[in-house]
């Protein structure tokens, strides 16, 4: 199934994905999460060099970090060609007082089939919402901070 007005429906996600994020991110760190975000894309961080058939690719982007300062950024880098990335695992990264910095590590295959997308069946399209990076000897339970932005 093609995925209907795709920059609607990833802004819709990527909405979604990042205010679940944070409340999840709440789980593991000591400081107060805000709600306003920032984000940083580290693109095309899969092999695929595998991939066949509908998957658009675009090696330019391999290990390329974007920054993006709003949703619209992060929509119109990761929405090409009515197509997105058939996984991105989003977590929080950094805090400041106003705002929370979200790291989006994306694939590198672009899908406009939502069959395609890791997390639809999940309600979060093609968003996987991680942990932030747990410190080494973490145990479960165990509070820890987050890098400042």
């Amino acid at each position: 199934m093609t995925i209907h007005d795709p920059k609607l429906t990833f802004r819709t996600w990527l909405h979604l994905a990042s205010f679940q994020t944070v409340r999840f991110a709440q789980n593991y760190v000591r400081q107060k999460l805000a709600y306003d975000f920032r984000y940083e894309l580290q693109l095309n961080m899969a092999v695929d060099d595998f991939a066949e058939g509908a998957f658009e690719l675009y090696p330019e982007d391999d290990d390329r970090v974007v920054q993006c300062y709003s949703p619209e950024e992060v929509i119109d880098e990761l929405v090409r060609d009515d197509r997105i990335p058939v996984w991105i695992d989003i977590s929080a990264f950094k805090h400041a007082r106003d705002f929370t910095v979200l790291r989006l590590i994306c694939a590198g295959r672009f899908t406009d089939d939502v069959g395609e997308l890791y997390y639809y069946a999940r309600g979060t399209g093609c968003f996987g919402i991680k942990s932030p990076n747990l410190p080494p000897g973490w145990r479960e339970g165990q509070k820890f901070k987050i890098e400042k932005a």
